[in-house]
């Protein structure tokens, strides 16, 4: 059983008062047995031994016992509640009290010649009332430890057996903690190397990082050089890769990445999405502005081609979102279903806004299909737009989904504009391989010299950028 006492600051004087203080009290009977540090918490703080008074003070006032001018709480003021009491106390049915308790033996023969079993609380506490003296003060404690120990040791409980047993319990719970500090770092290296671990929202990390996470979860009182230990363990997990820049990353993403190209990549000339040539140039000609020669070319090679994923590399201003609703034109008038699908709920309005085609995110579509344990309408077409901001383990996602369905994908976005905000890039990998579409004619801008200078920011010279934005200000 475990009693829990709340302990106020000041209150902690009664348990230094209560101790002996020295030996003689001890043993004439006067004052508690003087503490000593145990458990964890003791070692992380470096105490062990007899507890001194000022250290027991400087740990209840939040000071760190060995510097008390260093601050263990976080806060500087004074918590209500200072300290808590527990005491364990073992039922007497299964502890070495059994045998010493007369009281015991004295209610179970009250309630015998009652006829009354003491098996309730009622029966218990009556009998309890029925065979207590009054309160005597002034006991001699040191005599009753003598005929206790005489006792005990008529049952084998000698000094030297209790020491061998102590020692014993407390091997048992020293390796119990050192096996809990084991799991709990293997628990937490094993969630760092998780999708929503290190690589969640980076594709790579580095040792400061891991430091920092480590820092983070570690115990009370845990050393800068164990925390060290346990960030250098993690590094030398055989999930976690060194890249050739020295960086880290997790075999989790990086199987996730090569999962992505392979569905990708492999559904090259599969014959999805196919659609007459003639409907694509009725549909183009229908549409409510002329298409640049960059846009015909990139809708009638994303259809053409046949592939399972398309990818169309467009700048900004290049008219893309246009373009996809010339697509979703194309396609639902083929008989195809078109879904459209962006990384945000901004670009996924704008979607079936600007380009008439129904749209929602990317997690809310993959929600929706796990929520409702279904997949996507056969040999459907999805649009994806802002692919360049697409997640990478969302889009493995829909890939997967999408090969399953036998369903068109064409991915349209900007490797080098705005990345994603969780682990991404992968736009840039797919692109390549598969021969990507680009648009790359501005529209927004009408002046050419602003076109060239975005077009160098957007190539990561801002420098040029810069000297044009200065040149047109004055």
């Amino acid at each position: 059983m475990l009693s829990i006492g709340k302990i106020a600051l000041g209150q902690h004087r009664y348990y230094e008062q209560q101790v002996a203080q020295g030996a003689d009290d001890y043993y004439s009977g006067r004052g508690e047995a003087p503490g000593e540090w145990v458990g964890g918490g003791s070692d992380a703080l470096g105490l062990s031994g007899r507890a001194s008074s000022h250290q027991f003070s400087a740990l209840i006032a939040g000071l760190d016992p060995r510097a008390p001018d260093r601050r263990l709480r976080s806060s500087d003021r004074d918590p209500k509640v200072a300290a808590l009491d527990l005491t364990f106390s073992a039922p007497k049915s299964i502890s070495v009290l059994a045998e010493f308790s007369k009281r015991r033996r004295e209610m179970l023969r009250e309630a015998e010649s009652g006829g009354i079993p003491l098996t309730s609380k009622a029966a218990a506490e009556s009998a309890a009332i029925a065979t207590r003296d009054r309160k005597r003060y002034g006991i001699q404690t040191h005599t009753w430890r003598e005929e206790v120990r005489a006792r005990a040791g008529e049952l084998g409980l000698t000094r030297a057996a209790i020491a061998a047993l102590i020692e014993r319990g407390r091997r048992r719970t020293r390796a119990g903690l050192a096996m809990r500090d084991r799991i709990n770092q293997r628990s937490l290296g094993d969630r760092l190397t998780g999708p929503q671990g290190l690589t969640e929202r980076a594709n790579t990390f580095d040792e400061r990082v891991v430091l920092q996470q480590f820092a983070a979860h570690a115990r009370s009182g845990l050393s800068v050089d164990e925390v060290r230990a346990h960030s250098h363990r993690f590094i030398g997990r055989c999930d976690v890769i060194r890249t050739d820049r020295g960086e880290m990353t997790t075999t989790e993403l990086v199987a996730c990445e090569r999962r992505l190209i392979a569905a990708a990549l492999g559904r090259a000339s599969e014959g999805a999405g196919i659609v007459a040539p003639d409907l694509i140039r009725r549909e183009i000609s229908r549409a409510p502005f002329p298409l640049t020669t960059e846009q015909a070319t990139a809708v009638n090679a994303a259809i053409n081609s046949c592939d399972g994923v398309s990818v169309i590399e467009a700048l900004a201003g290049t008219g893309k979102t246009f373009t996809a609703g010339v697509l979703g034109a194309v396609y639902g008038r083929a008989g195809y279903e078109v879904l459209g699908v962006a990384p945000t709920a901004r670009a996924a309005r704008e979607l079936s806004e600007q380009a008439s085609i129904p749209s929602r995110t990317l997690d809310r579509l993959l929600l929706d299909i796990e929520q409702l344990g279904d997949e996507l309408p056969r040999r459907c077409v999805v649009i994806l737009d802002e692919a360049g901001m697409a997640p990478t383990r969302s889009s493995a996602a829909l890939l997967a989904l999408a090969a399953r369905a036998e369903a068109k994908v064409i991915a349209i976005g900007d490797p080098g504009q705005l990345a994603s905000v969780q682990a991404g890039g992968w736009l840039r990998a797919v692109g390549p391989g598969l021969g990507a579409h680009r648009l790359t004619e501005v529209m927004r801008q009408r002046d050419p010299d602003e076109r060239r200078a975005l077009e160098a920011l957007h190539e990561r010279e801002p420098h040029r950028y810069l000297e044009w934005a200065q040149t047109a200000a004055t």
